[in-house]
């Protein structure tokens, strides 16, 4: 008896996921999501088995955490692919779009065991800012693309010099090392408004964690300015020369 309740589950469970498969084909719009989350995730797990990444300065990104801080990664939208391959298996959140690109990411995000706060959209932007600080409240790094999710390149927005201000200054500019452009890599540069990264399988790269220091107290009434005008002034000594 206990055999044919178990075999009947199985069928049942067949069954269920066989009409959930039907839906999909039925609704076109559900099936070309599925399709692309499916085409993208297989292309990000290929990557992770093929492309190797030096991580210069993690060390002290580990340290500060085994201290009791929130480390904040800060980097621009165009290597944000490059810093998920580097970063998986680790916990940290992000802000997500709430657009249907945004809800894909977030489908792969979770997956690879990341969390995310949704809405840097205008009629949510707030909303995901506030999930951001709660996740930094209970310790989880958090990464912010400062120039998402949709420019001007390279020029950093509000929101990451508050999660900077709400983890107490330990702010990582983060980026890829291509020497500013006299460093070639398998891969390549998307003609999109930020130049995004798109490394090919078996690539070489080196991901830099550069802890900013010298920033002032979290009270000091130019906190944000200062926090905000050194993150774009590495972004810029880093990449200016893509948009050139």
């Amino acid at each position: 008896m206990p055999e044919l309740n178990a075999n009947r589950s199985v069928w049942q469970r067949i069954r269920q996921q066989w009409q959930n498969s039907w839906q999909i084909l039925q609704d076109k719009k559900r099936l070309k999501f599925f399709v692309a989350y499916h085409l993208v995730y297989a292309y990000y797990w290929f990557l992770l088995k093929t492309v190797r990444i030096q991580k210069t300065g993690i060390e002290a990104v580990f340290a500060d955490i085994e201290a009791g801080h929130c480390p904040i990664f800060a980097g621009p939208h165009l290597h944000l692919l490059v810093f998920l391959l580097a970063y998986d298996g680790k916990p940290c959140a992000f802000l997500a779009s709430s657009s249907k690109d945004g809800e894909l990411i977030t489908h792969l995000l979770h997956q690879r065991g990341f969390s995310t706060a949704r809405g840097s959209s205008s009629n949510r932007a707030s909303d995901g800012l506030r999930e951001l600080l709660g996740f930094i409240r209970q310790r989880v790094p958090v990464g912010v693309t400062f120039d998402g999710p949709k420019g001007p390149a390279l020029e950093p927005k509000q929101g990451v010099a508050m999660c900077a201000r709400a983890a107490d200054g330990h702010v990582y500019f983060t980026y890829v090392n291509l020497a500013q452009g006299k460093k070639s890599f398998w891969g390549m540069h998307l003609k999109s408004w930020d130049r995004f990264v798109l490394p090919f399988p078996f690539a070489r790269l080196e991901m830099v964690y550069e802890k900013i220091e010298g920033l002032p107290d979290k009270r000091d009434p130019t906190f944000q300015e200062k926090t905000l005008a050194e993150i774009r002034r590495r972004a810029f000594t880093q990449y200016a020369y893509l948009f050139e």
